[in-house]
Order: C-alpha cells, then sequence, then structure tokens
C-alpha cells in the first residue's frame, strides 16, 4: 500500500511540476534575455541527441534525432535559440503519462530509452530543431 502512495505521489509531482513548465514553454521572438532557451549541454545516446537548455531558471531536456547539419544555425553551447517545445511525456489538453518505461522514461526506439532527471520533470521534443541544426522563422 505505501508503494502505491510513494509512486502515485510521484506522478503527481510530475504532473504539477510538468504544467508549471507547459506555462513557459511559449517561446516568441529571439531574445537573450526573455524568451530564448540558453543551451547549457549537448550529448547523446544511441542515433539522439540531447539538449540541454534553461529558461527563467527551469531546466529542459530536448531530444532530437541524429541527422547531419550541414546549416550555419548549427545549435552550441552557451548559445540562445526560440525553442518551440512540446512534451513527451504529457498531452497538453488531456495530462496524460505517455506510454514507456517505468519512472518518467520513454523508448524513443527499440533500444534507447530516455529518462527523466531530478531537475528536469519531462522531456521535450522541439518543432524547430532537425539534428543539431536549429531552423530559424523566416
Amino acid at each position: 500500500m505505501s508503494r502505491v502512495l510513494i509512486i502515485t505521489g510521484c506522478l503527481i509531482s510530475f504532473i504539477c511540476l510538468n504544467l508549471f513548465c507547459l506555462n513557459n514553454n511559449k517561446a516568441s521572438s529571439f531574445n537573450e534575455n526573455d524568451t530564448s532557451y540558453k543551451v547549457y549541454k549537448i550529448d547523446s545516446i544511441n542515433n539522439f541527441y540531447l539538449i540541454y537548455a534553461s529558461k527563467k531558471g527551469i531546466r529542459y531536456k530536448i531530444v532530437s534525432q541524429k541527422r547531419s547539419c550541414e546549416s550555419d544555425n548549427k545549435i552550441q553551447k552557451d548559445g540562445y535559440y526560440g525553442f518551440e517545445l512540446s512534451s513527451m511525456l504529457y498531452d497538453l489538453d488531456d495530462i496524460k503519462i505517455a506510454v514507456g518505461a517505468p519512472g518518467g522514461c520513454v523508448y524513443v526506439d527499440s533500444i534507447t530509452k530516455i529518462c527523466i532527471e531530478d531537475s528536469i520533470p519531462d522531456l521535450k521534443l522541439a518543432k524547430n530543431i532537425k539534428g543539431l541544426c536549429f531552423e530559424k522563422k523566416e
């Protein structure tokens, strides 16, 4: 019984933190201080990049499938970008936990499991990222 309560409490915490984060994910125009995300780390696992970014003190873990990037718009550590983020774990309309591995993890392909971290309560996708290329709005 106590395990069920602990798991339920953790899930409710993740949902509440995600609701707070969702309200801060709407990046509009490029502005280093206000609406842009600062990339503080870039990592990879199998065929995916993990782009770690922050905005207004909130940390984000963005997943992007590896692709070649021959653009001048390659995402760099310490750069600022107007990412258009969406959740991999939650549905904006219905707040549902994604089907995947237990503990806030998602299988992004048959062998790659990506998990949330203590200070990052959600996994994100960005419409305007292809590999490590940032697609600017014209």
